[in-house]
C-alpha cells in the first residue's frame, strides 16, 4: 500500500501570515524572549482540517537530547523536538498521535542550522 503524502502540513510562508498570527508571534517572542517563532499549519489526522501551532527553535539541551534519541529512535526524537518547541496553538498538535506525526514533517526546518562562512585574508 502506498504511503499517503501529507499535503496540508508545513511552515506558513511569511507573505501568507494573517494580522492575528503576526500579533501572536510578537506576543510569543516577547513572552519567551526569543527572536524566531515558526507558524506551522498541521493537518489533523487523516481529515482535511488544518490547525495552527507556534514553535520556537530548540535550545541546546533540547538538541542534545534529540540527538541522543535520534540514534535509536529517530521518530521519537522528532516528536520530542515538536513537543519541546511547541509554544502555543491547537493542543491536538502535541496530544493527538496522528496529528503529532504530521507535525514531525517540519522538524528539519525548525532545527536547521545554517553554515557559517570562513573568510581568509
Amino acid at each position: 500500500m502506498a504511503e499517503k503524502k501529507n499535503k496540508n502540513t508545513g511552515i506558513v510562508p511569511f507573505d501568507k501570515i494573517s494580522v492575528e498570527d503576526k500579533a501572536k508571534v510578537e506576543e510569543l517572542q516577547k513572552k519567551h524572549g526569543i527572536s524566531k517563532v515558526w507558524i506551522v499549519a498541521v493537518q489533523v489526522g487523516e481529515t482535511d482540517e488544518v490547525v495552527t501551532g507556534y514553535f520556537r527553535r530548540p535550545t541546546t539541551t533540547m538538541m542534545d537530547i534529540g540527538t541522543i534519541m535520534r540514534e535509536t529512535k529517530p521518530n521519537s526524537a522528532k516528536k520530542f523536538i515538536i513537543k519541546s518547541c511547541f509554544l502555543d496553538g491547537d493542543q491536538r498538535i502535541v496530544d493527538d498521535e496522528w496529528t503529532l506525526d504530521n507535525a514531525t514533517t517540519v522538524t528539519d526546518d525548525i532545527i536547521a542550522v545554517y553554515q557559517a562562512v570562513l573568510k581568509k585574508n
